[in-house]
C-alpha cells in the first residue's frame, strides 16, 4: 500500500491502537469519497489503518486529499455524514451489506443545532460556514433512512432497533462558541466529553449492546 502520510492528523498512532482495532467487539465502518473513481468507499474494522481514517478526515479547503494505493480520497462526511449506506438494499436489488444488523448505534455530532451561531471572528465564521449546512444535512439522513430505509414494507415495523448517542451532551454552556475550534485545549475537552457520554450510553443501553449492566462502566 502507498500511502501520502502528509502532516494530517499527526496524533493518530499516538491516539490509537490500530493493532487492537479489529478485535473489537461492535462492528463499524469509516468511509471516505474516493475522487478519482467518484464513488463513496467503505472500510470495515479489519481494513481501517491510520491512512484510512486520514482519508475519512481530509475535509476540503482543510486537508489535500490523501492517497491510497495510488488514488485519492477526500472526507466521506462532506457528502455523506452519517455513513447509513451498509445498511441499505442496493437500487439494483442487491441486499443491504449489513442488513442482519439488530441494533445499530448512531454517534452524531453533525446534528446539534447549537453548532449554528454568531461566529466570532473570521476565522471561525469559515470553520462555521463549513458546518452548518452538514448540521441540516445529518438531520436529513437519519430522517430519511428511519423513514424509508429502516422500515419494513411487509410489517410496516422498524427492521433494526436505532439508539442514537448524545456525544454534545456535556459540553459546557459558556463552551459552545469555542466548540469547532482547532486546538489542543478543545479536542482535550471534546475527547472527555465524548468518552463520559460513550460510558453513560453503554450503562443505560448495556442489554441491547450484549453487555450486562452491571458490567458497564460507570462515567466518572
Amino acid at each position: 500500500m502507498s500511502v501520502n502520510q502528509g502532516q494530517d492528523q499527526p496524533f493518530l498512532e499516538q491516539s490509537i491502537d490500530f493493532d487492537a482495532v479489529a478485535k473489537m467487539r461492535p462492528e463499524f465502518y469509516i468511509n471516505a469519497y474516493n475522487i478519482d473513481r467518484h464513488r463513496m468507499q467503505i472500510w470495515n474494522k479489519d481494513e481501517i489503518t491510520a491512512a484510512h481514517v486520514r482519508a475519512s478526515l481530509s475535509f476540503p479547503f482543510l486537508y489535500a486529499p490523501t492517497e491510497i494505493d495510488g488514488e485519492n480520497y477526500i472526507e466521506g462526511a462532506a457528502l455523506d455524514t452519517l455513513n447509513f449506506t451498509p445498511f441499505i438494499a442496493g437500487e439494483d436489488g442487491a441486499p443491504a451489506r449489513e442488513g442482519d444488523v439488530d441494533t445499530l448505534v448512531v454517534l452524531d455530532i453533525l446534528g446539534e443545532d447549537r453548532l449554528i451561531r454568531k461566529p466570532r471572528n473570521l476565522y471561525d465564521a469559515w470553520v462555521r460556514s463549513i458546518i452548518t449546512p452538514l448540521v441540516k444535512i445529518s438531520k436529513a439522513e437519519q430522517r430519511l433512512f428511519e423513514l424509508e430505509h429502516n422500515i419494513d414494507p411487509a410489517t410496516g415495523k422498524p427492521r433494526r432497533k436505532m439508539l442514537k448517542v448524545d456525544l454534545m451532551q456535556g459540553v459546557p454552556e459558556q463552551h459552545w462558541p469555542q466548540v469547532l475550534d482547532w486546538s489542543s485545549s478543545n479536542m482535550q475537552l471534546l475527547f472527555d466529553v465524548g468518552y463520559r457520554a460513550g460510558l453513560d450510553f453503554c450503562r443505560l443501553h448495556g442489554d441491547a449492546l450484549g453487555v450486562p449492566a452491571k458490567e458497564a462502566p460507570l462515567a466518572a
